[in-house]
């Protein structure tokens, strides 16, 4: 009988990248110089764990730089939570592979990386909805996806005339369908409670415990 280890059944399960880096502090160079002027989706990957980190970005060499300066981590330490940071700075990126999976239209940033995040599971990744809330400031990678969302690619056209910019509770949020991955975008609570059937005041509630509504609904409220 044929053995498959642990290991082998984990890495199975991941995509193929388009560009791989087996070492992330020899291959700086390289990474950066491929990365420039690109938008997409990357993976952080322990060596020694194998426990791993999917991000996005508008501009992956601009923010893959930010993984290389550490002072500027140990600054964000401070402000956030990012355990892939200070994965990082524990290990060293000598014991880190970088992929780079896939090269994206800026407008596709959303729905890929949260794809990628639905089928990998990242440990390291402390939003496990692309550009959620999660009890402390935005990440880096969380504002880049909302931005993405903010020019619209990713929101159907059906849905942008459900908007209505007038109403005075004009607090623009995202809902993301948990079964179907559809995203949807309102400029305000009641145009997102009228959508759901609900009062404002629960989409508010949603929001701010962080709580699908049904189990369903994921609500996010856009920068």
């Amino acid at each position: 009988m044929k053995n498959t280890n642990i290991k082998n059944i984990y890495i199975t399960k991941h995509p193929v990248p388009i560009l791989s880096y087996l070492n992330a502090d020899t291959e700086k160079s390289k990474v950066l110089k491929a990365c420039k002027n690109k938008s997409g989706i990357y993976m952080w990957t322990n060596k020694f764990n194998n426990k791993i980190y999917i991000g996005s970005a508008l501009n992956l060499r601009r923010r893959l730089l930010e993984y290389y300066n550490t002072n500027k981590m140990l600054k964000k330490i401070k402000r956030t939570k990012s355990m892939i940071f200070r994965a990082l700075l524990k290990y060293g990126y000598s014991n880190f592979k970088l992929d780079i999976i896939e090269f994206c239209n800026p407008f596709e940033l959303i729905t890929r990386g949260q794809h990628y995040i639905d089928l990998i599971k990242p440990q390291y990744n402390i939003l496990k909805f692309a550009g959620s809330l999660a009890g402390f400031k935005y990440s880096e990678d969380s504002k880049e996806l909302i931005r993405a969302a903010r020019l619209g690619s990713v929101i159907s056209e059906k849905s942008k005339l459900m908007m209505s910019a007038s109403n005075h509770r004009s607090v623009p949020v995202i809902i993301k369908n948990n079964n179907s991955g559809e995203l949807k975008e309102f400029t305000s609570l009641s145009k997102a409670a009228l959508y759901l059937g609900i009062y404002h005041s629960k989409v508010s509630i949603c929001i701010k415990k962080q709580k699908a509504y049904k189990g369903i609904y994921t609500i996010i409220k856009k920068f």
